[in-house]
């Protein structure tokens, strides 16, 4: 009988032990870094003497998530004063992961014609005053990713006696924009 209370005890005292440490709590992802710039294509438009882009903010789409803001500073760009050159827009730690593409959240566009010495400015109109880049790209953990937002002049188009955005942009890694610029 003594070795049967043994038995017991030992079943007993195995069941009261913790259970085995199993892979823990989820950590969450690192960061990375996504610095984003502007260009704009070579162009040969005359008439246009500036082609001026107004960005109120820039917000990035996690893969199932949401969009989350990149910018609120509000930059102005010439265009045609970018063609083969980029201008930082900005940089921030996101987290680590896969992104499905960028919005561009667009103030406003102003074109100034040069005519025979006589300037026009002309508000263009931009669909949604916004701009999404659907290109996916992935920030790593303790990296440094830059992008490049590649505008072409040419987008704008006049119908109906109104200009009218109708984006054609890229966006580049830094090499693809290397490579073009040395084209």
């Amino acid at each position: 009988m003594p070795a049967l209370f043994l038995v017991l005890f030992v079943v007993l005292s195995g069941c009261t032990q913790a259970p085995p440490a199993g892979p823990g709590p989820i950590e969450p992802a690192g960061n990375g870094s996504l610095v984003l710039s502007v260009t704009d294509a070579p162009a040969d438009i005359n008439a246009y003497k500036e082609l001026n882009v107004t960005i109120s903010g820039i917000e990035v789409h996690k893969t199932g998530g949401a969009w989350i803001e990149f910018s609120s500073v509000e930059k102005e760009f010439n265009l045609l004063e970018l063609s083969g050159v980029k201008e930082l827009f900005g940089e921030k730690e996101l987290e680590a992961g896969k992104y499905t593409g960028i919005r561009l959240l667009v103030e406003r566009v102003e074109l100034i014609e040069d005519e025979n010495g006589e300037e026009e400015i002309y508000e263009v109109t931009v669909p949604s005053e916004k701009i999404q880049l659907s290109k996916p790209f992935e920030v790593v953990e303790g990296q440094e990713l830059e992008l490049v937002i590649d505008f072409d002049p040419y987008s704008v188009v006049l119908a109906d006696n109104e200009y009218i955005l109708r984006p054609n942009i890229k966006l580049l890694a830094v090499a693809e924009f290397d490579d073009k610029v040395e084209k």
